[in-house]
């Protein structure tokens, strides 16, 4: 199980042109590692994995059907930096990073706060006890008018 807490984000406030949608953007979300349920909450810093879908904040979650541990040889996991030349069309590597979207316009409009904290809460499918699940480069509020 993993618990990460981000560092205080701001709100967009602009009374003139209220947002309509807001969005939570995970960017570069890594999957090498075991799979996982995510449940995210604003401004509840004490959400863990006894909290529920009732617990103050709870904005929603998301699923990550990872890959696992890499059983190929090695380098085989390696994600290239790039395409090796500009006619390169293959496919991605099934590893490239991802990003992951999740929409809390309800429940940071019930947080009604000029910045939230957003905590995630990993549960590990598959009983891996580890403290990475949840890997990624960016987290980024967005919102909508």
């Amino acid at each position: 199980m993993q618990i990460w807490t981000s560092a205080p984000i701001p709100v967009p406030q602009h009374p003139q042109a209220p947002y309509k949608r807001a969005d939570l953007e995970f960017h570069d979300v890594l999957h090498d590692g075991p799979s996982y349920h995510a449940l995210v909450y604003l401004n509840n810093s004490e959400a863990n994995e006894q909290s529920g879908r009732d617990a103050p904040g709870f904005a929603g979650g998301f699923s990550l059907f990872a890959h696992g541990k890499c059983w190929g040889d090695l380098g085989h996991c390696d994600v290239p930096t790039g395409p090796l030349h500009s006619f390169d069309r293959r496919r991605p590597h099934p590893l490239t990073p991802i990003a992951l979207t999740l929409e809390v316009t309800e429940a940071l409009r019930a947080v009604a706060e000029p910045e939230i904290t957003v905590t995630v809460v990993c549960l590990p499918v598959i009983g891996a006890d580890r403290d990475d699940l949840l890997r990624f480069r960016k987290l980024v509020l967005v919102t909508y008018d």
